[in-house]
């Protein structure tokens, strides 16, 4: 068969950002020739001045639509797993197992009781190294019975991700279980620790329907204290984006990295063969 000659793709060019007088902010760089779309991942980063509570990611689900309820919750067609940046404002949860309701996330918890699934909303990775590793989760939980007999229960995890026979495996570091949870919205809140900078929370389910609303994660940092979290990815066909800016963003600084990319396409086979990727830049702020 013919070889492919692929050509490499350059690394954009002539970056510039501009703040918008409707709470946004337009990057806009030279077009790359031959890049179908590029790239740009954008973190947000913090320096603590004084020793201070630190919100890293601040979610509730007011953008899930459903007419799923707490006792009818809509999954029949929903992906075994699933990617959440529809209803987030921060890119990079996901959840196994899921259940929509109107206003808040479900987790089938009755697969874990019966069939022993992993069922449990994730978040982002993060750098959960600073105050020590110590970080606090907080959510509102309402649990509901599938069965007469179901003690619906949760836990709450943090995991490490380490590289492992080259792939990315996660490793509990600590988790906090709670029992018996009542079939009404109520508030726990978990405090683990062993964060690295590569780290992730997560919330389990254990039976029932586990619903979930109003999460935030949180660090008691020291004065010089850093931390760097996921803000927003975005995979634009041209040579701009704009990104918005949320509250969780004000005070902190906004840094991003952006590659053009290309794909090249197996025709026999209908796929996608390889991606071709230019270097990333160095990061902007």
């Amino acid at each position: 068969s013919n070889q492919m000659k692929v050509h490499s793709l350059t690394i954009p060019q002539n970056i510039t950002t501009k703040v918008n007088d409707d709470n946004t902010v337009t990057i806009s760089w030279d077009a790359v020739t031959g890049a179908e779309y590029y790239e740009l991942t954008a973190m947000r980063t913090y320096e603590a001045q004084n020793d201070e509570t630190y919100i890293l990611s601040k979610e509730n689900f007011d953008k899930l639509v459903s007419p799923g309820t707490t006792t009818l919750p809509d999954y029949k067609y929903l992906p075994a797993k699933e990617e959440l940046d529809e209803w987030t404002d921060q890119p990079g949860w996901i959840a196994e197992g899921p259940a929509h309701i109107n206003g808040a996330y479900g987790l089938i918890g009755y697969y874990a009781q019966n069939y022993g699934d992993d069922i449990y909303l994730e978040s982002p990775i993060m750098d959960l190294s600073a105050a020590g590793g110590k970080v606090k989760l907080s959510a509102d939980l309402f649990a509901q019975p599938v069965d007469l007999y179901d003690d619906c229960g949760a836990r709450i995890e943090m995991y490490n991700y380490v590289f492992e026979d080259d792939k990315m495996k996660g490793k509990r570091a600590d988790f906090e279980e709670y029992s018996s949870l009542a079939d009404e919205w109520m508030r726990y809140s978990a405090e683990l620790e062993g964060g690295t900078p590569v780290s992730a929370l997560s919330v389990w389910a254990t039976a029932g329907y586990l619903y979930i609303d109003n999460i935030e994660i949180s660090q008691d940092l020291k004065a010089g204290d850093k931390v760097a979290v996921p803000y927003y990815n975005a995979k634009p066909g041209t040579n701009e984006v704009t990104l918005p800016i949320y509250d969780l963003l004000r005070g902190s600084k906004l840094s991003f990295r952006l590659c053009a990319v290309r794909e090249i396409w197996d025709s026999m086979h209908f796929s996608i063969n390889e991606y071709v990727k230019s270097p990333s830049t160095p990061e902007y702020s």
